[in-house]
């Protein structure tokens, strides 16, 4: 079935991710959703945490440098995940065998 896909196609944009999984490419696409569901929830968990650290560096409770740090890495952690999630979601919509089965 998803050998039929070709990744010199024009039409399929995902250069092979759907032949990589071509041994069950519908338990490969359900993982891939499953991988976004969490990491929008990781996303979630951080952006609870975004908020009190910002009110903890203006109350300016502990060492605010360490607490900036900590903000810092925070936001960039929730950037990378943000990335993830595109790129599996333009893996997703790219692919002509999930166009095609879904």
């Amino acid at each position: 079935m998803a050998e039929k896909v070709n990744p010199e196609d024009k039409t399929c944009d995902c250069k092979g991710w759907c032949i990589a999984k071509k041994d069950n490419p519908k338990k490969g696409i359900f993982q891939s959703i499953t991988n976004i569901v969490y990491v929008f929830r990781t996303i979630k968990r951080i952006d609870l945490k975004i908020p009190r650290l910002k009110l903890r560096i203006e109350r300016k409770y502990g060492e605010v440098e360490d607490q900036k740090k900590k903000l810092k890495v925070y936001m960039s952690s929730r950037e990378s995940y943000l990335q993830y999630v595109h790129g599996i979601i333009y893996k997703l919509d790219s692919c002509r065998f999930v166009r095609e089965h879904l």
